[in-house]
């Protein structure tokens, strides 16, 4: 799948979320919802052979560090 193919699907998969979901934006759900229905909306548009994961944690080939201060 080419670069264009993916921004498009997901362009499109935002803008389904915007018209058809608006009181989740009204009520201010957290990341987690929004998240979910887009990914949703992805699978329903790519082929059955790819997979979307919302819970993907990688920064480049690394893992995502998340920088706290300390306790």
């Amino acid at each position: 799948m080419r670069r264009t193919e993916v921004i498009a699907i997901v362009e499109r998969a935002v803008k389904r979320l915007i018209d058809e979901e608006p009181a989740l934006l009204e009520l201010g759900v957290g990341e987690p919802t929004i998240s979910q229905h887009i990914a949703g909306y992805i699978r329903e548009a790519i082929p059955k052979s790819l997979s979307v994961d919302v819970e993907y944690n990688r920064h480049g080939t690394g893992a995502k560090i998340l920088q706290l201060p300390p306790k």
